[in-house]
C-alpha cells in the first residue's frame, strides 16, 4: 500500500479513537445535572466537527518525494553511457533502395555520342569536298600506278630517312608522270619539266601541296586520287595542266561531299537499332 494512503488511514483511525474516547469519558467529566442534557449534544458536535477535520487534514498531507540513493544514480548514469555508446538496441530501419536510371542515362549518352560523331564526320566530308579535288581512275592508269608505287616506296624507307610527309612523294611522282606522259599536251609536259627543274627533293613541294594521296575505293577496279594545292599556288599552271590531263585520261572528277564511310554506316545502324528498341 502506498505510503500516503497508509498515513491518511492512520490519521483517521487516531481521530476516531479520540472521538470514541471523548464519548466514553464525557459523562464522567461533566457535572451530574449537566450530563443528561449536554452529553448527547456534545458528543454529536464533536463527531460532526472532528471527523471532517480529520479527513481534511489527511487529504492535505503530502509526502515529500523520495530522493534516489547515490548507488541508484550511479547505476542509471552507467546505463546512459552504455546506451550512448552502443546506440539503440533495436535494429536500424531498412531504407528502401532508391530507384536509379543509370541504364537510361548510359544509353542516352551513347546515343548522343553517336549522333555527335555522325554530325562531325558530315561536316568534315563537306569541308573536304569544298577544299580537295577528287578524281576516280582505273587501276591500270599511268597516274594510278605512279601514285601507288610512290606510296609503297615511302613505306619501305627507314624511319630516320623520311624528311617529308608521304603526300609530297605522291605529288612528286604525279608531276614526273606528267612530264613523260605522251597523251598530255606539249605545254603540260614542258610546264612539268620546268617546275621540277629547280626542285632537288620531294620536300621542296611542301609549300605547294597540302593534300595528295591515292586510296582504294569500294569498287575494286578504281582508285581515288585526291589533290589539294596551297592557296598561294592555286594559279600555278603546272597544277592546272595536271588536272586537265587527269580528265584526258578518263578520270571522273567527283564533286560535293563524299558518301558515308564504313564506320559512319555502322554507327548509323547502331543508332537506328537503339531507336527502334
Amino acid at each position: 500500500m502506498h505510503t500516503l494512503t497508509r498515513l491518511r488511514t492512520t490519521i483517521c483511525m487516531w481521530m476516531m479513537l479520540f472521538v470514541g474516547f471523548a464519548t466514553l469519558t464525557a459523562p464522567a467529566l461533566l457535572p451530574a445535572p449537566v450530563t443528561a442534557t449536554v452529553t448527547r449534544q456534545t458528543v454529536v458536535r464533536l463527531v460532526v466537527t472532528l471527523v471532517p477535520a480529520a479527513l481534511l487534514i489527511a487529504a492535505r498531507v503530502q509526502i515529500p518525494a523520495q530522493v534516489p540513493s547515490t548507488s541508484f544514480c550511479v547505476k542509471s548514469m552507467k546505463g546512459w553511457a552504455i546506451a550512448a555508446d552502443t546506440g539503440p538496441s533495436q535494429e536500424p530501419s531498412k531504407k528502401r533502395p532508391r530507384a536509379t536510371n543509370k541504364g537510361v542515362k548510359a544509353e542516352n549518352l551513347l546515343t548522343n555520342i553517336g549522333r555527335c560523331l555522325l554530325s562531325t564526320t558530315a561536316v568534315v566530308r563537306q569541308v573536304r569536298g569544298a577544299t580537295i579535288r577528287t578524281f576516280l581512275f582505273l587501276n591500270e592508269d599511268l597516274y594510278t600506278t605512279a601514285a601507288t608505287a610512290a606510296g609503297k616506296a615511302y613505306a619501305q624507307l627507314p624511319a630516320g630517312k623520311k624528311p617529308a610527309p608521304p603526300y609530297v612523294y605522291v605529288a612528286a611522282a604525279l608531276l614526273l608522270a606528267l612530264s613523260t606522259d605522251e597523251q598530255a599536251s606539249p605545254e603540260a609536259r614542258a610546264s612539268a619539266v620546268k617546275f621540277c627543274a629547280d626542285k632537288q627533293s620531294p620536300a621542296s613541294l611542301l609549300p605547294y601541296i597540302t593534300v595528295c594521296r591515292a586510296s582504294r575505293c569500294y569498287d575494286k577496279a578504281h582508285t581515288r586520287i585526291e589533290l589539294a594545292v596551297a592557296p598561294l599556288h592555286v594559279m600555278e599552271m603546272v597544277f592546272q595542266y595536271l588536272t586537265v590531263t587527269f580528265v584526258q585520261h578518263g578520270a571522273a572528277e567527283l564533286f560535293g561531299p563524299a558518301p558515308r564511310g564504313p564506320l559512319e554506316r555502322a554507327i548509323a545502324q547502331e543508332l537506328d537499332a537503339m531507336r527502334n528498341n
